[in-house]
């Protein structure tokens, strides 16, 4: 009886194969056309990828916004950053930020490589625009940069220590601690210097940084990352905001009519102040990457020592949040400054919040001897003797 290729067993099916040619096995036979659907479907991904971006099709992602100083971030915890390259040349975004130079890796600092220098110490200085230095021309003479000349002054240990100015202006301390642990920790820091001020128990004391950006984006954009804000992790963010096709089909099947829910509102998860979000964060990078991690409490200058203001709505809220996490000390300098014998505004600006030159030369002072060892190798000069 005459058989067929289809009613044969898998054994007998040789027979069938032309002369010279054994027959396919049944597992590589699947496995051809496994991989012949994947390639089928890789290929039409990326011809789609390649007529969405051919074609332009809307809405687009966030584009790289030319506000000055500041730029949009793909993170929706940190939600802006300092503009990379950003040239003091350029038409400044505010009146303290003239003489700001952002580096290409989006710091007020000159380039520092990730890989750290043999026998060097490297502290990452975490901050908002205190840190950053807003109303200082000149970066050496922000806290950081003056922090690195005294502990590199008179060393006898043969080891040089850098200090990373990362400040950003109108950072809170969630967005802070989040700075550190996608970007701070890529410098392989010894120390984490987190510098809170009197103003880092609101969400929304940024000076409207973010909501200006968000201002210049149209209304598919800005309901795009209002929902981003709430909704995704790493690996969905990274998907849409690198790919276009990914995008293009999440707005047009997820983003559909209706007002923006309010893109500078923070995100739903968030609620109390910031701190209390960011210092177990703190605590989790401080173990998981063996760091030390330190917070330092600024005061406000914005009225005498004698009749400070902000001890209880401030200081001790600090005190309170960090009691839960003791292995990130949550150090207050208020009693350091009143130390120095001076009035409160010798070392602000006039708005009583940001120090001048001479604040953030008695701020470097004052972490130096904080410190210890191994950062202060060689004693700094009395606090009372600050110049």
């Amino acid at each position: 009886m005459n058989r067929s290729y289809a009613d044969a067993t898998p054994e007998d099916r040789s027979e069938f194969a032309p002369p010279g040619c054994a027959a396919i096995p049944a597992g590589r036979r699947r496995l051809f056309a496994a991989v012949t659907v994947f390639l089928a479907v890789a290929l039409a991904l990326l011809l789609a990828e390649a007529a969405v971006r051919l074609f332009d099709l809307p809405p687009k992602p966030l584009p790289a916004l030319h506000v000055p100083t500041y730029r949009l971030s793909d993170n929706p915890r940190l939600r802006y950053e300092y503009r990379p390259g950003y040239s003091p040349d350029d038409e400044p975004y505010a009146e303290n930020h003239r003489g700001f130079s952002i580096n290409a890796d989006g710091f007020r600092d000159r380039h520092y490589p990730q890989a750290k220098p043999p026998d060097t110490l490297r502290i990452v200085a975490i901050g908002d625009s205190v840190t950053a230095g807003n109303g200082i021309a000149d970066v050496a003479n922000t806290y950081p940069k003056r922090l690195e000349e005294i502990l590199n002054r008179d060393r006898a240990d043969g080891r040089r220590v850098e200090v990373l100015n990362l400040g950003v202006g109108g950072y809170e301390p969630l967005q802070e601690a989040e700075l550190l642990r996608v970007k701070g920790i890529g410098y392989d820091p010894d120390l984490a210097i987190i510098l809170l001020c009197a103003n880092d128990l609101s969400w929304n004391a940024d000076g409207e940084v973010y909501a200006r950006l968000v201002a210049r984006m149209d209304d598919a954009q800005r309901d795009f990352a209002a929902r981003m804000a709430r909704r995704g992790g790493d690996l969905q963010r990274r998907l849409l905001s690198k790919s276009r096709l990914p995008f293009f089909l999440y707005c047009r099947l997820r983003v559909r009519g209706g007002a923006s829910p309010g893109a500078n509102a923070p995100p739903a998860d968030l609620e109390g102040n910031p701190l209390e979000k960011a210092f177990p964060l703190l605590d989790r990078i401080r173990r998981q990457h063996d760091l030390d991690v330190r917070v330092f409490v600024l005061p406000a200058f914005d009225r005498p020592f004698s009749d400070y203001a902000h001890q209880e709505t401030f200081h001790d809220e600090v005190a309170r949040v960090a009691a839960a996490h003791p292995e990130v000390p949550a150090i207050d300098l208020l009693e350091d400054f009143r130390r120095l014998n001076e009035p409160a505004g010798t070392f602000a600006q006039p708005d009583g919040l940001h120090p001048n030159e001479h604040g953030h030369n008695a701020l470097a002072r004052i972490i130096a001897q904080r410190l210890g060892p191994p950062w202060r190798d060689a004693p700094t000069a009395p606090e009372k003797n600050i110049p």
